[in-house]
């Protein structure tokens, strides 16, 4: 009972950690593309590396939370 009870404590700081880290790794990788939006910049190259990231940890987190 006490490791099944750890183990489910260890889950739930786990799920806390990735969550804060998603959302913080989120806004850094938002923050580049907002910037190229803004300056109308066409460095393709940027964008679709943010676009990529973006996508990697939504799966991520996806694979985590479900």
């Amino acid at each position: 009972m006490v490791s099944k009870i750890k183990g489910w404590t260890f889950m739930f700081s786990l799920r806390g950690y990735a969550l804060y880290f998603y959302i913080f790794s989120i806004l850094f990788f938002i923050a580049p593309l907002v910037y190229v939006i803004i300056n109308e910049d066409k460095n393709n190259l940027l964008t679709f590396l943010s676009s990529l990231t973006i996508i990697f940890y939504v799966i991520v987190c996806m694979a985590i939370f479900f």
